[in-house]
């Protein structure tokens, strides 16, 4: 399993969200492990992600709606990268901060949604499920009291739902609130090696 842990820090009048810690347990070369790695490494649907992008870029020109630019996985907020990692390991985030939040996914509204061929489920609205009861998110997650290593901060935990065509749509939104506030980091679903 690899587990990201994603601290979320009130600063002034701005949250901001740092990786705290990253461990990989049982994972082996060639899968990208920590965050770092997976934006250093290429994509293995060889570039599908600029050329949908692009794609997505002009048909949202052609009907003449707003443009809003993702710097490939850079940009003002620090991209989380989701990979269908092989076997049963799964890729999970838990976000913990010290005051109470609230965390929800979604598909990126910049991009359409991929076109389902007949008889397939779409992608899903939100690729994650909750790490204890296994059901998928369909709603804004309140962080909880954590335990054990989360002692003492409020925490959210889920984990990556496989198979389930995220990957296809690639670009996810992230949006966090707390104390007021509003925090969106891009999420990226993708294949593992």
């Amino acid at each position: 399993m690899a587990v990201t842990v994603l601290l979320v820090e009130q600063i002034g009048n701005e949250i901001e969200v740092t990786i705290e810690s990253e461990n990989a347990e049982g994972l082996a070369a060639p899968n990208p492990t920590t965050q770092k790695e997976r934006r250093g490494s290429s994509s293995p649907r060889g570039g599908v992600k600029m050329r949908r992008k692009d794609y997505y870029l002009q048909q949202r020109e052609a009907r003449e709606l707003p443009t809003r630019v993702h710097a490939e996985l850079m940009g003002p907020h620090i991209p989380i990268i989701l990979l269908e990692l092989p076997g049963a390991h799964e890729d999970k985030i838990v976000w913990k901060c010290a005051q109470r939040f609230v965390v929800q996914l979604d598909m990126d509204p910049g991009y359409a949604p991929v076109n389902t061929p007949p008889g397939a489920e779409p992608p899903p609205v939100c690729p994650l499920k909750d790490t204890v009861t296994g059901e998928a998110w369909s709603h804004p997650q309140t962080s909880q009291a954590g335990a054990g290593p989360y002692a003492g901060f409020q925490v959210v935990q889920a984990t990556y739902r496989k198979a389930t065509r995220a990957k296809e749509h690639l670009f996810y939104k992230c949006t966090i609130w707390c104390n007021g506030l509003k925090y969106d980091p891009d999420f990226y679903c993708d294949e593992g090696p």
